[in-house]
């Protein structure tokens, strides 16, 4: 269900889901390394537009699932980091070394 949702949010005929079109069930459920791969690459498109707590939960929802980010992801992210350093607060610190303690 929860995948089928992400699914439809980012369009399953999107050109995110036309590399792996076995990842999409019969009822339109999208498999969940689809939906990871998926929402990774929606994550390197739009994080330029990323907050500090945008990053900090980003990073952290991928080292809670145990999924190592793809290093363009990680590289813009902590390029995203450094642009804000200024605006991170406690909360968004903490998580983030959190997630990169992960690995």
């Amino acid at each position: 269900m929860l995948s089928q949702c992400y699914g439809n949010a980012l369009g399953v005929n999107s050109p995110i889901f036309a590399n792996d079109p076995q990842g999409i069930g019969e009822d339109g459920a999208v498999s969940s390394k689809v939906l990871v791969v998926g929402l990774m690459e929606r994550a390197v498109e739009v994080q330029g537009d990323f907050n500090p707590t945008n990053v900090a939960m980003t990073l952290w929802a991928f080292a809670t699932l145990g999924q190592q980010p793809r290093e363009e992801l990680v590289k813009r992210l902590t390029m995203r980091v450094v642009e804000l350093q200024d605006d991170l607060n406690f909360k968004n610190i903490a998580n983030t070394l959190w997630a990169h303690s992960e690995k």
